[in-house]
Order: structure tokens, then sequence, then C-alpha cells
């Protein structure tokens, strides 16, 4: 029982993503903030910590999606494997968040 628990647990959380390690994810996503002002100087009014913290605020599920298709340029579907959700899921969350940033920013 013990061992069928853990292998429940195991495969149910494969596709779990760490939203946030204290050591290399900060690391890089400050590289990432920094590039994004230096490849966009038009873009310097707006606050880039803003959008981050914006996009923190959603949901895990969300967030690791804009994670994985904006850091790691996935695609879609691969997305939608990774995290073991459907790929319709995957557009609709992206596209409603971008739309709602679109409005607030």
């Amino acid at each position: 029982n013990e061992m069928k628990r853990y292998y429940r647990f195991k495969s149910l959380h494969k596709s779990d993503i760490p939203v946030f390690s204290k050591t290399e994810d900060d690391v890089e996503f400050e590289a990432l903030e920094a590039l994004l002002v230096q490849e966009l100087p038009e873009y310097r009014d707006i606050d880039v910590q803003k959008i981050w913290e914006y996009i923190k605020e959603r949901d895990t599920l969300t967030f690791k999606i804009f994670v994985l298709y904006f850091y790691y340029d996935e695609k879609l579907s691969n997305i939608a494997k990774t995290l073991n959700i459907g790929e319709s899921t995957v557009k609709n969350r992206l596209y409603r968040t971008i739309n709602q940033m679109r409005e607030r920013f």
C-alpha cells in the first residue's frame, strides 16, 4: 500500500514544474527582466516588475504556461503535454491573460 501510494503520487505530480526556487529561478527572471528593458527601450515607461507581479498573481497553472511559453519558448502543444492539460486550456489561459494585461497596462 505504501508503494502504491508513493507511485500514484509520483505519477500524478510528474508534470509539476517548480514555480520558484530561491536560487536559480530568481537570477534567471532578473536577467530576463533586464533583457526586456534593454531590448525594448521604447517600453521603459512600463514597469516590467509590475508586469511580472501581475503574472505571478495569476494562478499557478497560468504562471507556468507564461513561463514555458515566453521564457522557454515552448510550443502550445508541448506545454499542454508537459502540464498534462488540453491544448485549448493552454490557449485560453494564455490569451485571456494577455488580453487582461493589455487592458491593465
